[in-house]
């Protein structure tokens, strides 16, 4: 009634039973089976499944390789890193234009010079030992406080450097720093500087007022009297600027 090697099974209609329908039904399903498991490959099994750990090192150090080869070969045009000429304008007059937190500093919270080029000898080096010698101010205790001059000396640094070598290390994601380009900060007796400062001493007079009274406080008016004093935004200096990206409104009374 079938074909008993699954090629083409059919049934008789004037002669077929129940049960011959059920046969043919397995026998057509098993058929299907078959084929199924014939022509699907091996479940793959194991801990550690896809390319060996040899073949993985060799693909890693080929594609390392070939992006450290792309990477020198566009060091001729990468960009020069430019500064704003402060360090060289202000080298007589203690380098108030430059970054000089942790080094000892006079009475004046100006920066000794002689610690200031030592930071410079050993950023231009690299080297541990030249940043070994660079001092750092410390904590001043007088004895006699009638008299502060007298009978005062260092007990402790007041600060250590925070990762001065930085620009030393290297970063195998991305692009080398040094191929990166970051424009110079603003010069010291710049209009931009100035309204930095000016929007920082705007901020430290209205940090006790809650953003959500910033709009009539007498401390934060809508628009600075000094209109036009910052360059780096289309109009003047407004209120909101002081809060923008620190807290949405309805987190204005916490902090």
């Amino acid at each position: 009634m079938a074909d008993q090697e699954g090629k083409d099974i059919r049934l008789d209609e004037k002669r077929a039973t129940p049960e011959d329908a059920v046969s043919v039904a397995a026998s057509r399903l098993e058929e299907r089976l078959h084929k199924r498991r014939r022509n699907t490959p091996p479940c793959p099994v194991g801990c550690e499944l896809g390319p060996g750990r040899a073949v993985r090192a060799a693909q890693s150090f080929n594609y390392r390789y070939e992006a450290a080869v792309d990477e020198y070969l566009k060091l001729p045009s990468s960009p020069t890193h430019n500064c704003n000429g402060d360090e060289v304008l202000y080298k007589a007059a203690h380098y108030i234009g430059s970054f000089t937190k942790g080094l000892p500093h006079d009475i004046n919270g100006e920066v000794d010079p002689s610690a200031y080029c030592k930071l410079l000898t050993a950023l231009d080096s690299g080297q541990q030992s030249d940043f070994n010698k660079v001092p750092l101010g410390c904590k001043v205790e007088c004895r006699n406080l009638e008299n502060p001059s007298e009978n005062c000396e260092c007990t402790v640094s007041s600060r250590k450097l925070e990762d001065p070598q930085g620009s030393y290390s290297f970063d195998l994601e991305g692009a080398d720093s040094h191929s990166l380009e970051i424009p110079p900060a603003p010069t010291f007796a710049s209009v931009t500087e100035v309204s930095e400062i000016l929007e920082n001493y705007w901020m430290a007079l209205a940090r006790d007022i809650p953003f959500i009274d910033f709009p009539p406080s007498a401390l934060v008016p809508s628009d600075i009297a000094h209109k036009g004093i910052d360059h780096r935004r289309d109009g003047p200096l407004a209120s909101k600027a002081i809060v923008q990206g620190l807290a949405p409104r309805r987190f204005a009374r916490v902090g």
